[in-house]
């Protein structure tokens, strides 16, 4: 589905052509995809190029593009995407998230936080899949999990422990920390 992400006066809007960029709050906008990879999809006999981006996120400094094949940051001059993160296997579905000087990306089967705008990463926490959503506030980190409900870490990503006990509902699809509050929906 079609992110947007927005940075001063630039408008970052993604879709099945990859990243067009408009800055006049969308009255015009052009491609900006060099540097991203392209999925091959083939369908009976024919055979279809897409970029599949998933996720934006901007911060002071630079936006990043999450795409099926891994995440990649551009700087504002706009001269290309390099590529930071991407993991081996099948495609993934990415999602971005910042919390302070902290960037963290996240697929169906692990989380991953740089404090550094991405030159490097730390895998925080993995499992075989099930990740749906992820949420920071209050110096703790939030998963919510396929079936288990919502794990935290209060020690940035040591150790997590489970939180929805209570729920009725365990298959929490959604998290977010707004205030100092966790909402959580399924």
């Amino acid at each position: 589905s079609p992110t947007l992400a927005i940075k001063d006066t630039m408008m970052f809007i993604t879709s099945g052509d990859g990243v067009y960029i408009s800055h006049d709050w969308g009255r015009s906008t052009h491609l900006y995809n060099m540097g991203l990879p392209m999925d091959t999809v083939v369908y009976g006999t024919n055979t279809y190029y897409l970029l599949g981006v998933t996720d934006m996120l901007t911060t002071a400094n630079y936006v990043y593009c999450a795409t099926s094949k891994g995440v990649y940051k551009s700087d504002y001059s706009l001269t290309g995407w390099t590529e930071v993160l991407t993991t081996s296997g099948n495609r993934q579905d990415w999602k971005l998230y910042s919390e302070g000087n902290n960037i963290f990306a996240h697929t169906r089967d692990s989380l991953f936080r740089s404090t550094d705008n991405g030159v490097t990463w730390q895998t925080l926490y993995t499992r075989q899949s099930g990740l749906r959503s992820f949420a920071a506030g209050n110096n703790q980190l939030y998963l919510a999990v396929d079936s288990f409900g919502v794990i935290r870490s209060a020690d940035g990503g040591a150790t997590w422990q489970p939180i929805s006990a209570g729920i009725q509902n365990q298959n929490i699809v959604n998290v977010t920390y707004t205030g100092n509050s966790l909402y959580c929906g399924s």
